[in-house]
């Protein structure tokens, strides 16, 4: 039965590290660095995109940090559940 569970956890734990390599990049475009000849249309340019990259990022961010927060969440609730049910089996 240990050797059984054993396996179950270690399936799990495969299922998750595959789980990890679908997280979607982020689309944000980041504007182009000038060079210290810019003039004061092309600063502004780049204020305007540097203000939006950056407000894209921060979304990205804390969407995905949510995320992340409920998936280590359910992990943990599952991770409680098949510890209780291993030491319910390892008691008989």
């Amino acid at each position: 039965m240990k050797y059984l569970l054993s396996a179950l956890l270690i399936t799990l734990f495969s299922a998750n590290a595959w789980a990890a390599d679908t997280v979607t990049p982020h689309t944000c475009k980041k504007p182009k660095v000038l060079g210290r000849a810019a003039d004061m249309e092309e600063s502004k340019r780049f204020e305007r995109e540097f203000g939006a990259y950056k407000n894209c990022i921060v979304k990205y961010v804390k969407e995905h940090g949510d995320l992340a927060q409920a998936h280590q969440k359910a992990a943990l609730a599952a991770k409680a559940e098949i510890d209780a049910l291993v030491a319910k089996a390892n008691a008989k």
